[in-house]
């Protein structure tokens, strides 16, 4: 769900050498609190989201269990750097290659030089969303944004083409009729793609 995630943090401590025979950690609750005064910029927590427990563990090769304290935190990432950062830009450069629709039938290059600044740009991005995260081998919804975003760049690549051939064949009107279609098919396909990724994405 990145940039919408939630992610588990645990800590275990546990001796190496002394079994329970020996050694028996206990806890402290009242000394198990984040500081006030301390923050990470990316993540939220609240008070009731940390959780401790000791257990009793016995690990494959040894005779005696083993003591361990174990600390669970609950943090939720603030998307807001992700949303005016990247998704926001992203959805402004897509709106901007909308813009191929309106131009004059006749300036293929132009309209493709639009479309493939676009899709570069988008490649970009993509480097950017993907420097935050670890190489994991799922596809996040960040991930999705972005190629969705990419999908429909190509298809104006497309549908310039596509004019352009009736343009050629002297079908002007026809052109102008896909251009005029095509005003309002792709914005309409864009925010609907996205709330379907985004309900898809956040309901797993």
């Amino acid at each position: 769900k990145f940039p919408f995630d939630k992610q588990t943090l645990e800590i275990e401590i546990e001796s190496f050498a002394w079994d329970e025979r020996y050694l028996q950690l206990h806890i402290e609750e009242e000394f198990i609190e984040f500081s006030t005064e301390f923050q990470i910029p990316e993540w939220r927590w609240e008070k009731d989201d940390v959780s401790t427990r000791i257990e009793d563990v016995k690990e494959k090769g040894n005779r005696e269990p083993f003591s361990e304290f174990l600390m669970t935190i609950h943090v939720t990432r603030q998307f807001g750097f992700y949303i005016w950062k990247v998704l926001f830009p992203l959805m402004i450069l897509v709106t901007m290659c909308f813009a191929v629709f309106w131009m004059d039938d006749e300036s293929l290059s132009s309209r493709l030089g639009v479309g493939f600044t676009g899709v570069l740009t988008v490649v970009a991005y993509q480097f950017i969303a993907t420097g935050s995260l670890p190489k994991v081998p799922y596809i996040t919804l960040m991930d999705a944004y972005i190629a969705f975003s990419f999908v429909i760049m190509v298809l104006t690549i497309f549908q310039s083409i596509w004019v352009s051939g009736y343009n050629k064949d002297g079908k002007q009107e026809t052109a102008l009729r896909i251009d005029r279609f095509s005003r309002f098919i792709f914005p309409l396909v864009y925010i609907l793609g996205i709330g379907v990724l985004t309900i898809l994405f956040m309901l797993r």
